[in-house]
């Protein structure tokens, strides 16, 4: 195994490589590290024996970057980043951001980064298949409300004129795709992917068309809520969207990843570190180097957030041995100095939890492994198709004991080297207060002086639309918080996120956090705009002005004079 992917002619030179199978092309600064989706994917092919390359933040100004490694055998994988390129580009009021060279890389990366890289690609070589994927072609894999344009655009696909986008998180996908391109095969039918076709496949939903979505906006809703019922892989269809005389079509989520299917993708040889090409440490790397990712998926559904489109709501966790064996080889590297960073995943205390219905009923799916081609097994419930959130409650099909992950951060408290091993990811507070020993293990041992949550808001009406829980349940976490931190004499703060002008926001709404805020003496350094992007339901109440569950109007702040006098309100003391 090589210690970087190759990126210049070079580079390829040295090892003597006079072709690639796959090039990667990001707009991210190569960091060869698990937490990177460009290094997880480039290492995972490399594991089924492909020759991979990546081009790094190409200059799209010319096509000279792009065909640095020459023309791969197979394909081109594109992806805009860790992040959407339009979100990275400009602030919640529409003002360009600074590129931060150190942050990002040389170059940055160029507005809707996906669609420039490939119409580069397509002019430098027209006949390469293209594969889009990553957080901004995952989710803008239909027609979708674009804030930065104020309008509704078309499938990426589309625009982007690649061959297939892959959504999720693209393991399985990205090896049966190169699989079928290796074996001449056509790219139809892969669960995880969204393609252009003719004919409409005889099981897949129609969804209303995009001149329709584009036009009426109860349309718009009405497709926005048969993905959002179309999103378990268990029980989804295909859906397709008709554009003139064809349909994208988006076939069913990919299956999770299976623990040991997790443990040997997080167990590939990462150097951990920067390319050593770069003059400047690139800080993208640094708060994630000694970092554990313990788990994928979030079950939390807020109504802001676009992770169950993603990563969806199963959690998939490692195993512990797994997450150990990682924390070893960090004590190793020369740099450690006994601190992990954060353990976690999106949400930190969801470890090893999940719907007690998951994996315990009578019908079996059988999945090629990512691993070997080995069949993983799944099981659940014939025909259950749950379409209610497991939060705010917790409800109670969802077995939330924090056990396990109590077991796993003594075990890495235990490992030789580490002094520290820190939980900065975010933890859920209302499963949090259900096991007040959880609360007093990590205060006592995996907080460094401060706790990130995310009340959000305190009017319950907003809250409700956020489909977080009522104000009273951060209440009562504070409260008990505050109890152990006094117990072990220790002072521990509390940072609270909030967002303001969040559909159903009004001036009374935000005169209620202010009041919140000024009772509770809330140092308001993480009071945030709300940002519509593509498929969360938030911003389809911000672009129809309806709430999508029940069909009601719903006031929506637009103007970023309302936006701005929102945020006033909320903070004025």
């Amino acid at each position: 195994m090589l210690k970087f992917l190759p990126t210049t002619k070079k580079e390829l030179d040295a090892i003597g490589w006079k072709e690639l199978d796959v090039i990667i092309v990001s707009g991210d600064a190569y960091i060869d590290h698990p937490m990177s989706g460009t290094a997880l994917i480039g290492r995972l092919l490399e594991s089924h024996g492909y020759k991979v390359g990546v081009i790094d933040q190409p200059d799209w100004n010319s096509t000279k970057d792009f065909i640095r490694l020459g023309k791969p055998r197979l394909c081109f994988c594109v992806t805009g980043g860790h992040m959407d390129s339009s979100l990275a580009n400009y602030t919640p009021l529409k003002k360009k951001r600074e590129v931060d060279k150190a942050y990002a890389g040389d170059k940055g990366r160029p507005g809707r980064a996906v669609v420039v890289y490939c119409n580069m690609l397509r002019q430098a070589y027209k006949d390469v298949p293209l594969v889009i994927g990553g957080v901004e072609a995952s989710l803008r894999r239909l027609g979708h409300y674009d804030f930065f344009d104020n309008d509704v655009r078309r499938s990426i696909l589309l625009d982007s004129r690649a061959d297939v986008l892959v959504y999720g998180m693209g393991e399985r996908q990205i090896t049966d795709v190169c699989g079928r391109l290796r074996a001449k095969k056509g790219l139809e039918g892969i669960r995880g992917t969204a393609v252009k076709q003719k004919e409409l496949p005889k099981d897949a939903v129609l969804l209303p068309g995009f001149d329709e979505i584009k036009k009426d906006k109860q349309k718009f809703v009405r497709s926005f809520n048969t993905q959002t019922s179309n999103l378990d892989p268990f029980t989804a269809k295909p859906l397709a969207e008709r554009y003139d005389s064809s349909y994208v079509v988006q076939y069913p989520p990919a299956y999770p990843l299976s623990t040991p299917e997790l443990d040997h993708i997080y167990a590939l040889p990462f150097a951990r570190a920067q390319h050593p090409k770069y003059s400047f440490p690139v800080k993208m790397l640094e708060p994630i180097l000694f970092s554990v990712v313990t788990h994928r998926g979030c079950f939390g559904g807020c109504s802001f957030c676009a992770i169950n489109f993603h990563q969806g709501r199963y959690i998939q966790s490692r195993s512990r041995e797994s997450v150990l064996d990682e924390v070893r080889k960090i004590t190793k590297h020369p740099e450690f100095k006994g601190f992990i960073y954060d353990i976690g995943g999106p949400t930190a205390n969801m470890y090893c939890m999940n719907c007690r219905s998951y994996g315990k009923g009578e019908e079996e799916v059988r999945v090629p492994s990512i691993i070997d081609g080995k069949e993983v097994v799944f099981r659940h419930i014939r025909g259950f198709d749950c379409q209610k959130t497991c939060l705010p409650g917790p409800c109670r099909n969802l077995d939330h004991d924090h056990k396990e992950l109590v077991a796993l951060l003594r075990e890495i408290r235990a490992v030789p080297g580490v002094k520290k091993a820190f939980i900065r990811s975010g933890v859920r507070y209302d499963l949090a207060i259900s096991d007040p020993s959880f609360i007093e293990e990590i205060a006592a041992h995996h907080i460094s002086g401060q706790l990130k949550v995310a009340p959000e808001h305190a009017s319950r009406k907003v809250l409700e639309l956020m489909n977080k829980p009522d104000i009273k349940a951060y209440e009562k976490f504070v409260a008990e918080y505050e109890k152990i931190n006094n117990k072990l004499g220790k002072e521990q703060y509390l940072v609270p996120y909030f967002i303001v002008a969040h559909p159903g926001s009004g001036d009374k709404e935000s005169a209620e956090l202010a009041q919140f805020i000024k009772r509770n003496r809330i140092r308001t350094r993480q009071v945030q705009l709300f940002t519509p992007m593509p498929m969360t339901i938030s911003t389809c109440m911000y672009y129809t002005g309806l709430d999508p569950k029940s069909g009601k109007k719903i006031h929506v702040p637009y103007t970023y004079s309302e936006k701005k006098r929102l945020k006033n309100i909320a903070l004025s003391r």
